[in-house]
């Protein structure tokens, strides 16, 4: 996925991000969900087998939409056609069972986003 692609498509969104962003993954990260993925000794319920990858939005992100448009973004994407499965593991690290590539899935996810701003 290129950052100017998602710039082109998602203009209210980038123009309330600052100049400096390079990389997608400063603002969202789009992983496969692979059993060590989940570094932390914290237990958690989402299982690798139950969905193959693992989305995580950054501070970045979250600053700029609120509580509100997290909650706004995690309901359009369990509402997404394409997503078989969703589970919003935590508040900014959400599971899903697609067929999607990791580019359609941060595509959606950005969609969603560019949607969210005001």
């Amino acid at each position: 996925m290129n950052l100017e692609v998602l710039k082109n498509e998602c203009p209210k969104l980038f123009k309330k991000l600052p100049d400096d962003i390079i990389d997608i993954r400063t603002l969202v990260i789009v992983d496969d969900n692979y059993e060590d993925a989940i570094t932390s000794d914290e237990p958690t319920d989402m299982e690798s087998d139950e969905y193959n990858y693992m989305v995580y939005v950054t501070p970045t992100i979250q600053e700029l939409i609120g509580e509100d448009g997290m909650i706004k973004l995690a309901d359009s994407l369990d509402a997404h056609a394409n997503i078989d499965d969703f589970y919003p593991s935590e508040e900014d690290l959400f599971g899903m069972l697609t067929d999607m590539n990791r580019d359609d899935i941060t595509k959606v996810v950005f969609k969603a986003l560019e949607e969210i701003v005001v």
